[in-house]
């Protein structure tokens, strides 16, 4: 039996699938009730959409691994960024990626505010294992310029520095301050803090790390 053609009347590419995704969202408060209507709304057919994608969660697997990709990628385009430490360039690394999601402050957060701590919602699976690639890459590199510590649980770092990125997420979602300001010393502390750990004499770091947060107990 021969498949039906596929219908050439209309073409819809992943990026506009992507942006009625985030504006349908943003706009009703959760998920499209179904792939039909998602698309009947935008006059296509739903066959169009599984030409792309599985489901929605597919979709925004592939919405947040993209952005994650845009922003090493802006990165290491960047000339200053080559000649960075590694401590540096994970700084580098949080400051970019909070700036390319305040771009979508709302949908990051309604995202987020739902979310079980110590839990990595199935929407972020991929988003999670591209960031512990790029993680891997830093370890690497720490290691090279002793930067980190070779030790016999190394390879569990990005798991850690994964955490790290969904506390500095929640604190930032909880930031009212000028210019994200309170978010921008959480992230230097914290990043201070992680790689002095994986480096030596932690101490110092968490000392400063944990006075901040007892006055700041809210926003976690």
């Amino acid at each position: 039996m021969n498949k039906p053609k596929k219908s050439t009347t209309k073409t819809v590419s992943k990026e506009d699938l992507q942006d009625w995704y985030l504006d349908s969202v943003l706009s009703e408060g959760h998920t499209p009730k179904s792939v039909y209507k998602f698309m009947k709304h935008h006059e296509a057919s739903e066959t169009l959409f599984y030409d792309s994608y599985n489901s929605f969660e597919h979709l925004e697997n592939d919405i947040w691994r993209t952005w994650l990709n845009e922003t090493v990628a802006t990165l290491e385009n960047d000339e200053a960024y080559q000649g960075y430490a590694v401590r540096e360039k994970l700084l580098a690394f949080y400051y970019t990626w909070l700036q390319k999601l305040l771009q979508v402050r709302s949908y990051a957060n309604m995202k987020f505010s739902g979310m079980q701590k110590g839990v990595t919602p199935g929407f972020l699976k991929n988003f999670q294992l591209g960031f512990e690639e790029y993680m891997h890459e830093l370890i690497v590199e720490g290691k090279d310029t002793h930067e980190v510590a070779g030790r016999p649980y190394t390879q569990y770092y990005p798991k850690g520095f994964w955490i790290q990125l969904m506390l500095i997420h929640q604190f930032w979602l909880k930031d009212f301050s000028q210019d994200f300001e309170q978010t921008d010393a959480f992230v230097e502390k914290s990043v201070h803090f992680s790689m002095d750990l994986v480096a030596k004499g932690a101490v110092d770091s968490f000392q400063d790390l944990a006075k901040f947060l007892i006055t700041r107990k809210d926003f976690l």
